[in-house]
């Protein structure tokens, strides 16, 4: 009902009717507008009595773990045969034409990120938060802040639902969706801005904090609960997409799992159990989607770094720039399945200096050698660590990421190499699943001699940009004869 509404008011602009209609059409919506508020409040004290009522013990599922193969420590290293000893490079019949790489649009300023004017309230209350580098000015009302008395438990989030559901909630709403919009943050990003409000709101409490986000989270629309043991709330999402590595919960006869989300802060909160109410918001059932199909044009915090690394006997740099707050935004990214980090997009700024500094190196190239330069690139600009060795969990990278830390291992340079392989050569690619490692294949327009992979009717030459100064067409020894489970990949 509210997006009907919604889409309504947007095609029936009052300045744009006769003007003998204009009082009979105001008439009209502010009695559509009435009675869209009282079906409001009726959902909203339907559901508070609910909570009141309703809640069951659950046990804890223990996160699910992508692949429990301990990744290799140590990697090989590709010794090649003498130089009179090797094949000659194939003819240039492809030659690959470095791309127009078109410059990033300037990022938002945060002057312009001047919020929608606040309904003018009682109880008007400023709030500052930093958010991506930058300090966003809010203006809500005061009385969204109060606490409730007594200790957690159901009547606890009850009372806190009836009270915030009492204030002007809908016009902090409305500024943190403009926030959303302006950055085009996808639902991690919209669900780290709303919690960054919460704790200005409320400081280091944290269950207030999680109430914050659960409210204006299940206002946004999304299918979100809460659960609560004898000293914390637990904020629990649900995803269209398998969450790897952090417990979860789930009804008895349902399927649906409920994954114990911390926006911002590392994986936590493993409780046996939990009180969680077992119903549903009516007005609440997008599911959170972790895809990374965009990622904020942000000006601030831009470092110059130089990548090196020697092909053919001849040393190359390659300039390059890193943002650390497009990193800090993604330190704590749910472990989603391989394929959503494979086509993660690259921060507009950050991508343009890779793609331009790579471009100008295979330029002119064939196929074969650009694939094969891209892969030394990757290969040995990068020292190697495993997750537990850098990040004490697992962790996978986006490119932004994998360029800031200068250290990563298989998978992060799988989708580092894929990501330059599409954008600069335009060849697709596969990720390749062996047990305790990731790697790729790349289909070139001609067939080329080495080991590969078939894909829908087409064939795919292995590339393993962790097999260090292996080129296009190489296995790992110790997977020569392991299938590996193919990513598919657009």
């Amino acid at each position: 009902m509210t997006r009907y509404l919604h889409r309504l008011f947007a095609i029936l602009p009052l300045t744009l009717m006769p003007l003998h209609a204009q009082d009979a059409y105001q008439d009209w919506l502010e009695k559509q507008q009435a009675g869209f508020q009282e079906y409001q409040e009726q959902q909203d004290q339907q559901f508070s009595a609910f909570l009141k009522a309703e809640w069951e013990k659950l046990n804890a599922f223990k996160g699910i773990v992508p692949d429990e193969t301990p990744k290799p420590v140590k990697i090989p290293v590709y010794k090649p045969p003498k130089e009179k000893d090797q094949p000659k490079p194939p003819p240039v019949t492809n030659p690959v034409a470095a791309p127009d790489i078109p410059k990033p649009k300037p990022a938002p300023k945060p002057a312009q990120l001047e919020m929608p004017r606040a309904v003018k309230v009682k109880h008007s209350r400023a709030l500052t938060i930093k958010f991506l580098g930058m300090r966003l000015g809010f203006e809500i009302d005061g009385e969204m802040a109060r606490r409730p008395q007594g200790s957690i438990g159901k009547q606890f989030v009850s009372d806190y639902w009836e009270q915030i559901t009492r204030t002007d909630y809908l016009s902090t709403l409305r500024q943190a969706m403009h926030v959303r919009q302006q950055l085009d943050l996808n639902d991690w990003g919209y669900g780290l801005l709303l919690k960054r409000i919460g704790e200005a709101m409320y400081g280091n409490e944290e269950h207030l904090v999680d109430l914050f986000t659960w409210f204006m989270l299940l206002k946004s629309g999304y299918d979100a609960k809460v659960g609560y043991t004898s000293d914390r709330i637990l904020l629990l999402l649900p995803s269209g997409d398998q969450i790897y590595s952090i417990p979860f919960f789930r009804f008895e006869g349902s399927q649906q799992k409920y994954y114990t989300i911390a926006f911002g802060e590392a994986p936590g909160g493993r409780h046996a159990s939990v009180y969680i109410y077992k119903g549903d918001y009516a007005a609440a059932q997008t599911l959170m989607d972790f895809s990374v199909r965009t990622v904020p044009a942000l000006n601030t915090a831009h470092e110059n770094r130089i990548r090196t690394f020697t092909y053919k006997g001849t040393p190359y740099r390659v300039p390059t720039v890193v943002n650390k707050d497009i990193v800090e935004l993604y330190r704590y990214y749910p472990l989603t399945p391989m394929a959503v980090f494979f086509n993660a997009a690259v921060s507009p700024s950050v991508n343009y200096r890779l793609l331009s500094s790579m471009g100008k190196l295979i330029d002119g190239k064939s196929e074969a050698e650009a694939v094969n330069m891209l892969l030394r690139f990757v290969q040995t600009a990068f020292e190697y660590q495993t997750d537990d060795q850098q990040f004490g969990r697992e962790k996978y990278l986006i490119p932004d990421e994998t360029l800031y830390y200068g250290s990563c291992d298989c998978e992060d340079r799988s989708i580092l190499f894929a990501h330059l392989v599409r954008e600069l050569v335009g060849l697709p690619v596969v990720g390749l699943d062996y047990p305790g490692h990731i790697a790729t294949a790349v289909q070139f327009s001609q067939r080329l001699p080495g080991a590969h992979v078939g894909y829908r009717g087409e064939q795919y030459l292995i590339c393993d940009p962790t097999y260090i100064n292996a080129d296009i067409g190489m296995v790992m020894p110790q997977f020569k004869d392991t299938p590996p489970v193919l990513i598919g990949l657009p």
